[in-house]
């Protein structure tokens, strides 16, 4: 299970949608709802908030290898409670 401020549907739409069953390894920008969810950097990779603009700035330094960014990205409680549906 995915630690972070994600409910229970909108980590079935990410291990259906984005095969991620746990927290990924690597970084990560999280959205729910235009919501950050969670965010993680490495020491190679850096997700930024970009300044008076809406979106983020990912910055990977050169010569970075064998590291992953994950940014999914869930969006509308109309799409989890039809998606729950369908589900059940």
């Amino acid at each position: 299970m995915i630690d972070l401020n994600i409910d229970s549907i909108g980590q079935q739409i990410l291990a259906e949608v984005a095969d991620l069953h746990d927290t990924p390894a690597g970084a990560y920008n999280f959205r729910v709802n235009s919501q950050l969810a969670g965010r993680h950097t490495t020491d190679h990779i850096d997700i930024m908030t970009k300044e008076g603009l809406p979106g983020i700035d990912i910055f990977i330094k050169p010569g970075t290898k064998n590291e992953s960014v994950h940014i999914p990205v869930v969006v509308g409680n109309r799409l989890q409670r039809l998606f729950h549906r369908r589900r059940l």
